[in-house]
């Protein structure tokens, strides 16, 4: 090896460098041992100060390399919804929210539609109540839910809130049922963000918890600070080992396991209320003329049974046989235009019994 070679030279020297440097009294040391014990020794009442620690961390000259991420806005659900409804790609969504009662379902479904029409105006320069009002709100009632899903509109939000009142996963060859998941299988082709509320997933029809892309589950209303909590997770569906996956929200290296809601604005709450007490009205209603009707009798009609086939022969073979008693049950038959000289035999058996008959024919 050429001492005098350039890049042996180089190398030489940079392998004699001494890169650990006292920061108090400039002492340099070839390695982090000796620095310490140095400043143990020397600088004892400044060996906690920040210059001393940064001196002493082993990793100082790599973090040097690092580079700092960019600063990016933390993902919004207005902004994860409204791109997807948005883009080019002829995308929708369905959100289902449960939790259980009094933890903030509606307001949550309601705030996410909120902020995404407020995105998606800002971004195509028009006004929030071309994306979302409270027309575009059904509550319970399957038949306001039907209404509101036969017209959709492009880029809209729509809430179906507390629909397992009557879109039970039990009533599931109910015909409002099936015509509804007629509905939302169309739905799949729109650029609409549907978003649906039940306390329990298994409340409501299997068809909407298929087509559903995302579920939030809202653990915890924070009342004095007019929040809720949840956790957003989007579902993956394989489909060749039969599984689902329910993974977190990943957006530039960041995992958003939690979600916020806030308190919507009060013009909106209270339109909100408005509906859905008037909503409740009418399901109490139905529900308890259907239960008086049943317990009335007035119910569904009871199912006619057909009248068997004795007794529809029983008068034909009664005459044949008071009228000719030495006839055989297999002549009768014959007679009536019948092979079947169980049900002959039934029928006579009958007819002497309401007749009062005694003999032996």
């Amino acid at each position: 090896m050429n001492p005098e070679n350039q890049i042996v030279r180089r190398y030489t020297e940079l392998s004699k460098k001494k890169y650990h440097t006292c920061p108090e009294c400039s002492a340099e040391f070839e390695d982090l041992l000796k620095l310490r014990i140095h400043i143990t020794k020397v600088h004892t009442s400044l060996v906690t100060s920040p210059e001393m620690v940064e001196a002493m961390d082993p990793l100082k000259h790599v973090k040097k390399f690092q580079y700092k991420r960019a600063e990016k806005a933390p993902l919004t659900m207005a902004k994860l919804f409204g791109d997807r409804i948005s883009s080019s790609h002829n995308q929708c969504a369905a959100v289902l929210i449960t939790g259980p009662m009094g933890v903030g379902k509606s307001n949550a479904a309601v705030y996410i539609a909120h902020t995404t029409a407020n995105y998606l105006a800002e971004k195509y320069g028009k006004k929030p109540d071309d994306f979302f009002t409270m027309d575009n709100v059904a509550i319970m009632k399957l038949t306001d839910v039907v209404n509101v899903m036969k017209n959709l509109k492009k880029h809209n939000i729509y809430i179906l809130d507390d629909i397992g009142a009557s879109y039970s996963a039990r009533d599931f060859n109910n015909k409002i049922n099936k015509n509804f998941n007629k509905i939302l299988q169309t739905f799949r082709s729109t650029n609409t963000l549907l978003i649906f509320t039940t306390p329990n997933a298994m409340l409501i029809d299997k068809v909407s918890r298929e087509i559903s892309h995302y579920t939030i589950e809202v653990t915890r209303a924070v009342h004095h600070k007019g929040i809720s909590i949840g956790k957003l997770s989007e579902i993956k569906k394989l489909n060749a080992v039969n599984k689902t996956l329910y993974p977190f929200i990943q957006e530039d290296g960041v995992k958003y396991s939690r979600c916020m809601f806030k308190r919507i604005p009060d013009d909106l709450a209270k339109e909100y209320e408005a509906k859905r007490k008037q909503a409740a009205e009418d399901v109490a209603e139905e529900s308890a003329s259907n239960m008086l009707g049943d317990a009335e009798g007035k119910g569904k009609p009871k199912k006619e049974r057909p009248t068997p086939q004795y007794r529809l022969i029983m008068p034909d073979v009664g005459r044949l046989k008071t009228d000719n008693p030495k006839m055989t049950i297999r002549q009768v038959a014959s007679a009536i235009g019948t092979t079947d000289y169980s049900t002959v035999h039934k029928a006579w058996g009958l007819y002497k019994q309401e007749n009062g008959i005694n003999n032996n024919g």
